[in-house]
């Protein structure tokens, strides 16, 4: 991990400090306890840390919050993110605003939105998901066809409010 430290910016492990643009080379990018901008690899993983962005063939999230997630894999466990798109996504006991993906496995946490060709989701929360495929145990605030709904209801309440105050006005 020293040796990967080294090459970006000459940080030493227990150093905190932001760190922009990392790049590597086949060696995992390991970020643990720092702050970081963008970090592109083939591997990183982040314990402990805070990540502006991602970009990665597989990125192993735990203990730390990412904004943006760009990568082949996505495992994260006690973490949280913005967003995610990826292949595959994992979450466990974590949370994400949005995530995108052909598969989505929400273990014991929450998500804003999920669109996936296939979600999985146990003991957690989504407020939207668009999927082909859902199984588990969950707590889904809108699916699809909710969401188009609720939107031509709102959009017809909200045009019938409109005209009625504007022939008062």
């Amino acid at each position: 991990m020293s040796e990967v430290l080294d090459e970006v910016e000459g940080l030493e492990p227990e150093t905190s400090g932001e760190v922009e643009g990392q790049e590597a080379g086949p060696e995992p990018v390991v970020l643990q306890g720092t702050q970081a901008g963008t970090v592109s690899a083939e591997r990183v993983d982040i314990l402990e840390s805070s990540v502006e962005r991602v970009e990665a063939a597989t990125a192993n999230v735990e203990q730390s919050m990412v904004r943006t997630i760009d990568a082949d894999e996505v495992r994260m466990s006690q973490s949280g993110a913005i967003s995610a798109e990826a292949a595959l996504i994992e979450i466990t006991r974590g949370g994400i605003v949005f995530a995108q993906g052909q598969s989505v496995t929400l273990n014991q946490g929450g998500a804003g939105a999920v669109i996936a060709e296939q979600a999985q989701v146990q003991d957690g929360f989504v407020g939207l998901l668009a999927a082909k495929e859902v199984s588990g145990e969950t707590r889904i605030l809108f699916d699809v066809r909710a969401a188009v709904v609720f939107g031509l209801i709102v959009g017809t309440v909200m045009g019938l409010l409109g005209a009625f105050l504007g022939r008062r006005s």
